[in-house]
C-alpha cells in the first residue's frame, strides 16, 4: 500500500503497508481493513518496473474526470502464481474515490 501523497510525489517504491486479501476477518489490532467505497481501478501487464506508468495514467484520468482520490493505493498481483515470465504479470491498482 502506498499513501496517496507518495503516489503524487512519485515515491512508488516506499511502501507504507502490505496489502493482501483475506477470506475471514482476523481480530487483530494491527490489521488495516480496506475501506468500503468506490475505487478507481487500473491494470498493468508486465514487469513491476512498469507500475509507475499505470499510476501516472490513473492520476491523469482522475484529474481529467474531476475525481478526488483519497487514502491509499492498493496493489494486487492477479496471476503471480501461474505465470512463467514476468512480462505476463498482471497488477491491479485500486485508489479510493472520495465522494
Amino acid at each position: 500500500m502506498l499513501s496517496l501523497k507518495k503516489v503524487m510525489n512519485k515515491e512508488f517504491e516506499l511502501y507504507d503497508k502490505l496489502y493482501t486479501p483475506v477470506l475471514n476477518s482476523i481480530p487483530y489490532e494491527k490489521i488495516y481493513t480496506k475501506p468500503e467505497g468506490t475505487y478507481l481501478c487500473g491494470y498493468q501487464k508486465g514487469r513491476w518496473d512498469r507500475i509507475p506508468e499505470l499510476y501516472e495514467k490513473m492520476i491523469a484520468f482522475a484529474k481529467k474526470n474531476d475525481l478526488k482520490l483519497t487514502g491509499y493505493a492498493y496493489e494486487l498481483g492477479l496471476n503471480e502464481f501461474v505465470i512463467s515470465s514476468q512480462e505476463d504479470y498482471i497488477t491491479q491498482i485500486m485508489i479510493k474515490i472520495d465522494k
